[in-house]
């Protein structure tokens, strides 16, 4: 999970890794692509560092991409990441 901040002078990008879970419940009428998750290291932890971090409410998701390869995006695009 991935989202850009602007902080005026710079852009950041906030990440924290999250295990895909299976839903309680089938999801067959929601209109978009869809996942459960539980964010790493835990809910709290993770809630907690994201608004330091100044994450944002609008994320991106990925199982293709991983940590390296976002670390990696931020060095090429001169952005500063913060990792939860």
């Amino acid at each position: 999970m991935v989202g850009l901040v602007d902080l005026g002078d710079r852009f950041r990008l906030v990440l924290n890794e999250v295990d895909v879970i299976p839903p309680d419940e089938p999801l067959p009428r929601l209109p978009v692509a869809r996942a459960v998750w539980r964010p790493r290291p835990d809910l709290r932890t993770a809630a907690h560092a994201w608004l330091l971090a100044g994450g944002p409410h609008h994320t991106a998701f990925s199982r293709a991409l991983d940590v390296e390869a976002i670390d990696d995006l931020a060095e090429i695009a001169g952005i500063e990441l913060a990792d939860i």
